[in-house]
């Protein structure tokens, strides 16, 4: 009944919104991310959309993107970047990295604009009508420690916590993604995206190019609700030669960017100078900690 008259129970458009604590002062409100509790039915709904529309997304999707696809992960990114930088740095050739964060990209993506992308796309119409249930008239309440205060209605965005929502972003960044970069690969061009969902990673021969391909994906972007965070973009250039390795900002399209040597990207660090030191050093010590901290269990009878 639910797929053919297109209505779902109010009860699966409730969502129960639990803030999660990522890192820094945990008295700031934006170092908490909120991820949505869902209906168990509404859920199964949702698994069987996903299904049907990841036949259409998984062909309209380029190869930039890996975040949450079959047989795709964090690694394979981090594997390009290392091998594009790795071979670039054997070869002496400069390169410039801008790592472009989106101010809350799930909460802040227009609905109206999703549903454009999908019927731009060619998603079926029956399709698009089910996913826009599922976003119309949307209500979340919070939960904090035992309290949890009233329902309201959620205009905007995806919920972070379903499994629809992912595919969603991913198809409604693409639209802008498409106006932005043409295929190939950097060692055929000035420039190269490089994404996993909203983590997306701008590599480039030379900071014209870069501001470039910056201009058009924060335009673009920015229609489809997206905002970039000044702040949190970080900008980083790779060379054999110390001197132009120390770049403390940069501007782009009237945008300064704080310059760094070395940055986490999808749980990697990246560095200036191409070494790996750093990365080994941080898990080195990951291991210690967690073996520090179950000595007791290893050592106890």
């Amino acid at each position: 009944m639910i797929w053919r008259e297109e209505r779902m129970p109010n009860d699966w458009k409730t969502g129960l919104i639990v803030p999660v604590f990522k890192k820094g002062d945990k008295l700031q409100c934006n170092n908490y991310r909120g991820i949505t509790l869902l209906n168990v039915a509404y859920k199964i709904l949702s698994g069987v959309i996903l299904k049907r529309l990841s036949v259409y997304s998984e062909k309209l999707l380029g190869e930039y993107q890996a975040g949450f696809r079959p047989d795709r992960s964090t690694t394979d990114q981090i594997f390009v970047v290392r091998q594009v930088l790795e071979k670039c740095y054997e070869y002496s050739i400069d390169l410039h990295l801008l790592f472009v964060d989106f101010v809350q990209a799930f909460d802040r993506l227009s609905r109206n604009k999703l549903i454009e992308a999908l019927i731009h796309f060619g998603i079926p119409q029956k399709l698009v009508n089910i996913i826009g249930m599922t976003l119309h008239e949307s209500k979340a309440r919070v939960m904090i420690g035992s309290k949890v205060n009233r329902a309201f209605v959620v205009s905007g965005g995806v919920c972070q916590g379903d499994g629809l929502s992912a595919v969603l972003f991913n198809l409604a960044l693409h639209r802008a993604i498409t106006q932005v970069e043409p295929g190939g690969s950097i060692f055929y061009k000035s420039a190269q995206l490089c994404g996993y969902a909203d983590d997306i990673a701008i590599i480039a021969r030379n900071l014209r190019a870069m501001e470039g391909i910056y201009s058009r994906l924060e335009n673009l972007a920015a229609q489809m609700g997206l905002i970039v965070s000044t702040s949190k973009t970080k900008y980083m250039a790779v060379s054999t030669d110390p001197t132009r390795r120390n770049v403390e900002d940069v501007s782009l399209s009237g945008t300064t960017f704080g310059g760094v040597q070395k940055f986490k990207y999808l749980g990697t660090t990246i560095t200036s100078n191409n070494a790996m030191s750093d990365e080994i050093q941080q898990r080195l010590a990951a291991g210690n900690r967690a073996y520090f901290s179950c000595i007791k269990l290893f050592k106890s009878r």
